[in-house]
Order: structure tokens, then sequence, then C-alpha cells
């Protein structure tokens, strides 16, 4: 484990290292006086160490409880002490500064990583990395796999309201990334060479130059390694070794598309820079210009409250669209395969579908709402229809099959459901108030199933208590922050009946959290329809 450390720490191997930059974010414990580690980054640099204190990024501490509260410090080490700290991390599992001990879990300590710069791709982890935006970083990271402090003290809302926090002072995204939170990461920037490229006329390879640090003086370890991919496919590839030159045409027979560059160090197997790169081929202009209309178009508005009429006015523009039609190349019909693929794996994840476009298609709609129940719903489901019944909860929460799974329904009752209500023929003909319609659900649980391995909770948002709400969603909340969401784009009562879209929804945690803020509003024995337990 140690050689790994001494490889990447060496003088002229990725860089000539003096110095670290340490960055911890810790929660201190008031009552006990204790610091806990919330993520450490120490980053090597080139510059000479500087004797400097510590210094605190913010003004004050954010203050997640009475006894906790979270601070971000930043100090400077040296090399040597550097080196120092990481052996007592990797042999004794302490991490401190001046005398004070950083509290860690146990930390297992991965094997040496290289993380690229983003390119045609994000990588999630240059979210928690310094300016990993070059060539590229190797890392050491020590991985905190209990996450039992502090996240077994926080709400995933808490947790939020922190990360926010912490980006707003520097630009490290522990939210997006959250599974690095408790972990000390040391991070060695490449820093050796710098690539200028470009493709080349033809578009048969690249144009590579090379600028290397000048106290590099043997290149014959180095050699250059260029790809391009399309739909999977390694469509060209090219090697040039011994990089004594400053620039070279590299041919590999294509550059239309996703260019992968990387400069390796034969000795020390070693990635001294990676680039992914896509160049612009062609260039399509939209241009706006003014119309033959000289004066704009008005609409005028008056208000039910307000006898007073405003007018808006819109301006009128025309467009020009000088892209010239082509005829489809193999790119085109590549693309269009991959469009269909595409959306036929959605429909097969049930992550976007279609329902109602050829008829009555409620048994497929139902049946897939228990198929994502059963897939999705081992940790909890919760269902928020403004129209939701008993008979709905039946056909769809209680097909899940893990026993004791916690669920949770919310439905609305108002006049205009009232008169929904009372037009099921299952229901009294008579105008139904709210606590008659409570007792109809629970002679409708009582009477419908033997409630076996149920842990529901039915709520009803009323003209007393929480907010009206329109859309539909089936909830899968998790642990280990990974929720789902599904818009379901009717109701229950009327999944597969007519059109609507089943659709993941790519931010849920918000939907969860707007849930979970009316579900506390309705904690009123006049909004509980139904416990099972």
């Amino acid at each position: 484990m140690n050689k790994e450390f001494e490889l990447l720490k060496a003088e002229g191997i990725l860089g000539f290292y003096n110095s670290c930059e340490v960055t911890t974010i810790f929660i201190y414990n008031k009552q006990l006086k204790e610091t806990f580690n919330f993520y450490t980054l120490i980053s090597f640099e080139e510059k000479k160490h500087f004797s400097i204190d510590e210094k605190f990024l913010s003004d004050k501490q954010f203050n997640i409880s009475n006894d906790l509260s979270l601070g971000i410090i930043q100090y400077n080490l040296n090399f040597n002490d550097a080196i120092k700290a990481y052996h007592n991390l990797l042999n004794n599992n302490y991490w401190g500064y001046k005398g004070e001990k950083l509290h860690t879990n146990n930390l297992i300590r991965l094997n040496k990583q290289f993380i690229k710069p983003n390119g045609s791709r994000n990588v999630p982890i240059n979210s928690i990395l310094k300016n990993n935006f070059h060539n590229g970083s190797y890392i050491i990271e020590f991985f905190d796999s209990q996450k039992s402090f502090p996240l077994n003290k926080l709400s995933k809302n808490m947790l939020g309201k922190i990360c926010s926090f912490i980006k707003n002072i520097i630009p490290i995204d522990l939210e997006f990334i959250s599974d690095r939170i408790g972990n000390i990461i040391f991070q060695f920037p490449s820093n050796l060479i710098e690539l200028d490229y470009t493709p080349t006329e033809d578009w048969d390879g690249l144009n590579i130059k090379l600028v290397w640090d000048q106290r590099i003086i043997n290149k014959n370890r180095y050699y250059l390694q260029v790809s391009d991919e399309f739909d999977e496919v390694i469509t060209s590839f090219g090697i040039t070794d011994k990089l004594v030159e400053s620039e070279y045409k590299v041919i590999t027979g294509n550059s239309n598309f996703s260019n992968n560059i990387y400069v390796i160090d034969s000795k020390n197997n070693l990635i001294l820079s990676s680039k992914s790169i896509s160049f612009m081929k062609e260039l399509n202009l939209q241009m706006d210009f003014s119309t033959q209309y000289s004066e704009n178009r008005s609409i005028r508005r008056s208000s039910s409250t307000d006898a007073k009429e405003t007018i808006d006015q819109i301006e009128i523009v025309g467009q020009s669209n000088n892209r010239i039609k082509r005829d489809l190349d193999y790119i085109d019909w590549i693309n269009r395969r991959k469009y269909k693929n595409e959306k036929e794996a959605l429909a097969r994840r049930l992550e976007f579908v279609q329902y109602g476009k050829n008829g009555n298609e409620r048994i497929k709609a139902l049946n897939d709402i228990r198929a994502l129940i059963n897939e999705h719903g081992r940790e909890g489901v919760y269902l928020w229809d403004p129209y939701l019944t008993y008979q709905d909860i039946m056909d769809t929460l209680y097909y899940c099959k893990y026993s004791g799974v916690e669920m949770k329904a919310i439905t609305s009752y108002d006049k205009k459901r009232r008169k929904v209500y009372k037009n099921d023929s299952k229901m009294s003909e008579q105008e139904l108030n709210i606590f008659d319609w409570f007792d109809i659900q629970r002679n409708g649980f009582i009477n419908s199933s033997n409630n076996l391995g149920i842990n529901l909770e039915f709520r009803c948002q009323n003209t007393k208590f929480g907010w009206k709400f329109h859309d539909r969603f089936l909830i899968f909340p998790s642990s280990d922050t990974n929720p789902k969401v599904w818009s379901l784009g009717i109701s229950v009562n009327g999944l597969g009946k007519e059109h609507h879209i089943l659709q993941l929804v790519s931010n849920p945690q918000n939907i969860i959290d707007a849930f979970n803020e009316l579900w506390v509003n309705l904690e009123n024995e006049d909004c509980i329809i139904w416990r099972s337990q």
C-alpha cells in the first residue's frame, strides 16, 4: 500500500510537489467537545510551503442542532508533514492537526484511482476534488464504509441544507456524491504536460501539440494513444511512442465522434493526461430579424376582482433557418436506431410508458404499477393522488409482496371530489360529509382484505388541514439516497382507461420532500382515514 503513495508523490512522476492544501469539513459535538470528519481533501501542490495558521472559510459555523455544528477549515502542510500524516492515517487510522484528533469511522484504503477531467461526459467525483480540469489526477482514498456518523444523525432534509451551505463557500458538492461523506482523499494532480489538439483537415485523426515541464528531460518512456468511439464501437485507434517531438499528426482513420487522448508513462504504468473531446464539424445558425409589422401584438387582460384593464405587449420577430437539407448518411441511421432503442428501453423499465392510445389498457397499466411496487418497494412505497380511495389502494399498494413495508397514502376531500365519490356506485347516493366517507373507506379496508402483512396509513387533505394538490405520484423512498418517483399522469381510478403517461421523475427527492411536508400537516385525527396497525 505504501508503494502507490511513494510512487505518486515522487518528484517528476506526476509533478514536483512541495506542499499540500488540506480542506476539512467537520462536525463539532458541543456536548462531547469532539470534532468529527465530514469530508477531508488533501491536495498536493507545487508551490512552496508557507507557514500560516489554519483559516475558517465560513464566517460562522452552521448549526445543525443544539449539540452539533458544522464548519470548514483550510490549512497547509509542508511535504514531509503530509507524508507523516498519510502514514499515521494508514497505520493508526488517525488524522489530526496541532494535536487535536479528527474523529473518523474505520476507514478502508482503496487502491490508487485515476480521475479523468470532465469532457464529453461529467465525472461525478470531480465535484469534490480541487480543480481537476487539466490532465486529471490520481487519488488515494480512505473510504468510510460505515457512515454511522454523521449520517445516522442527519435527516435527508438537513443533509441537503448542510450540503447547500458547503457549496456556497467552496466548490464541493457532497449532496451529489454523498457516498463520499466521511472520507479522506489524497489528490495528486498531473502537472507535467499540457496538450493542444485539433482535428486533421480530412477528419482522419488529430493534430496534437505537447508542452512539457522543462524539468522532464528523457521522454522515451512516454507514448500517446488516440482513439475515437461511436455507438460503443471503437471507430479508430493510433499510438505514437517516444514523445521527443512537440507536435504530432496522429492518423487514426476517424475523428468525427468522441475522441479519447491518453499520454501514458509506460515505465510506471501511469496516465499523465486524459482528454475526452468532440469537435463541431458543422454549424447551423438560426437568426431572428425584424418583421414588416410596425406594432406589437397586444393582449387585453382584465380581472374579475378589478375593473382595470391591462394590455400586454409582445414584440414580433421573424425567423430565418438557413440549415441546408441533406441526404441521410450512416450516422443519421445509427442515431435513429439508438433513439428507437432508448425509447423502447425506457418503456421496458417503465420509465416512460403511454397508455390509452389503442383503447382501454386498464389491466396493463395496473400490472405495470404492481411490477414497479414489487421491484422498488422493499423500503417503502407512498401514493399521492387527490382522488384516491380504498379500492385504488387495494388495486395497487396491496399487491406489494414485502411484509410490513411502510406504506403511506394521501388523498383529498372537497365539494368537487364529493360529487365524484357520490356517483360511485359502491357508495351512498346521499350527499356524503367527510366523516361518512371516511367510514366507507374504513369498512372497505376491513371487508376487502385480511390485511396480512400490511403496514399502511391513509391520510386525507381537507379544507382545515394541508393544501390542495393536483399531481399524482408513486413514490419509493430509500435509505441509500437513491429514491425513485413516478408521475402517474392520471388518478389511479383512471389508469389505462384513457391516454396518460407514466414517467420516471428526474428529481425524486424534491417530490418526496413535498409529500413529507404535506404528510406532517395532516398529522391530525380528523385527517386519518385508516391505520392498519
